[in-house]
């Protein structure tokens, strides 16, 4: 085999494998570029049935939140403890203050998580235009 012909093969091991089942799900499969030089991200879009109902999810706190001084300036604790300062019962204090750090949280987590998405989407559009050129 000439050196000139041992380039021109090619191989791909960036795919999905689906069933046939699951196949006529598919909306979208895409193959974009990579932050690794060797591979490429994939992409597959599945199309669910209307008919299959989705809960709220569960919601597990996120610890490096903590790291962040806007989400502890958010639920600084003396803050939401002088919202209740009439509450006299402690065990119903104590769950009033889990509720706000919850609900708080939840809200943040899920701006924080949306500014993220942005700022992925934004790099991907770069790095495609970056492989483009």
């Amino acid at each position: 085999m000439t050196e000139g012909r041992f380039v021109e093969i090619k191989s791909r091991i960036d795919f999905f494998l689906v069933s046939r089942a699951v196949s006529v799900n598919v909306k979208r499969a895409e193959i974009r570029c990579s932050v690794a030089p060797d591979h490429k991200s994939i992409f597959l879009g599945i199309e669910l049935k209307s008919d299959l109902k989705r809960g709220p999810g569960t919601w597990k706190f996120n610890n490096t939140l903590l790291d962040d001084k806007n989400y502890v300036d958010l639920i600084l604790y003396p803050q939401i403890l002088e919202k209740y300062k009439d509450v006299e019962n402690k065990q119903l204090l104590w769950e009033l203050n889990k509720m706000k750090i919850r609900s708080k949280s939840i809200s943040y987590s899920k701006s924080k998580r949306c500014e993220l998405r942005k700022r992925e989407v934004a790099i991907q559009n770069e790095l495609e235009e970056l492989d483009f050129n």
